[in-house]
């Protein structure tokens, strides 16, 4: 088909429908339903995948950038080091510097922080979704996403003053992410993760299950990253995420109770070592009626080896309003309960 020589806006076939379509009428152009609706767009992958989607969009909207980086890392920014499978070697590498498939998608977040540092951008926000590699096969493939904050949390202005990022930030950054997943009720716990800063980072469990660490960046690689500023990263486990969904695709329902809940206020005095988590956790399995349990004071003594914790204790009245008689036995079952599994005592004074 050639058109006429005046028509120079027709050169490819889309054109030719396009004047069809002006004849025929755009209204005589029958309907046809365009999948929209992320109900509809779901059924179109799997969960992993869409666990992926609902990872970029979700960090994204809170801020982060994302970037994509090679597979690909040099030896010696293996963690632990030089503990790798050797079967990870590339026979034929593009450089020295990325001479083995990555464990971890931490490398590569950190190389992006240190150069942006360099170049004078003291503020860096990213994350990354892709696979980590444990092996050759198939099943050693792993699906994983990190998150790296670094530098500036809040620039100077006449308001507050300048502020790095820190562990707060990135838990509530991770708490907000695992809001809009709709996962519930996961544990923190001190991690012993040899990319962390010992005593300000944390694994994420959920019933038992590693989810993701997060915290500071390890002094000893700061330093070998040439970092200098704050830094705090988190890496999780894709794969891990996905079990998780399985299992709670069928607890969403809440049963609200009519009642009024009540609040009751204890002290304990426990060892330094002992975390807020271990006893919180302790209390929750004393009876179905407790709820939330919140921390609101926290005082050491002089040499730090004992600590009293004030808690605020929810106790749900769902099917009766509880009597003094039984508010009392559960109040003495926490006491006692405490001071068995984890050595608390309550403070009297």
């Amino acid at each position: 088909m050639n058109p006429p020589s005046w028509r120079h806006d027709i050169s490819i076939s889309n054109d030719i429908v396009e004047e069809i379509l002006r004849l025929e009428g755009y209204d005589n152009i029958p309907d046809k339903e365009i999948i929209n609706d992320s109900s509809k767009k779901n059924k179109l992958f799997s969960l992993s995948k869409n666990t992926q989607i609902n990872i970029r969009e979700s960090l994204a909207k809170l801020g982060l950038l994302e970037v994509i980086t090679f597979t690909f890392i040099s030896e010696n920014k293996v963690i632990p080091i030089g503990e790798f499978n050797s079967s990870l070697k590339l026979e034929n590498p593009i450089s020295k510097e990325l001479g083995i498939m990555r464990n971890s998608l931490l490398p590569n977040l950190l190389d992006i922080a240190s150069r942006n540092f360099s170049r004078g951008i003291e503020t860096t926000n990213i994350f990354e979704v892709g696979f980590v590699y444990e092996g050759v096969g198939k099943e050693d493939q792993r699906s994983n996403f990190a998150v790296l904050m670094s530098g500036n949390a809040f620039k100077k202005n006449w308001h507050y003053p300048k502020r790095d990022f820190d562990f707060y930030d990135m838990k509530s950054l991770l708490l907000n992410l695992f809001d809009e997943l709709e996962i519930s009720k996961f544990d923190l716990v001190r991690t012993n993760n040899e990319w962390f800063h010992p005593g300000v980072s944390a694994d994420l469990i959920y019933k038992g299950k590693k989810i993701l660490s997060f915290g500071e960046l390890h002094p000893s690689l700061k330093n070998k990253f040439k970092i200098k500023q704050s830094t705090i990263i988190c890496e999780g486990s894709i794969d891990k995420i996905c079990e998780v969904l399985s299992q709670v695709k069928e607890e969403k329902i809440l049963n609200m109770s009519p009642l009024l809940p009540l609040k009751k206020d204890f002290a304990f005095i426990i060892n330094s070592n002992i975390s807020a988590e271990t006893l919180i956790q302790e209390i929750k399995k004393v009876d179905s009626k407790i709820g939330e349990i919140t921390v609101f004071d926290v005082y050491k003594n002089e040499d730090k080896s004992e600590l009293s914790l004030a808690i605020e204790v929810e106790i749900v009245q769902q099917h009766k309003v509880l009597n003094t008689q039984e508010i009392g036995l559960l109040m003495d079952d926490i006491i006692k309960t405490v001071e068995k599994k984890v050595g608390a005592k309550l403070r009297t004074r």
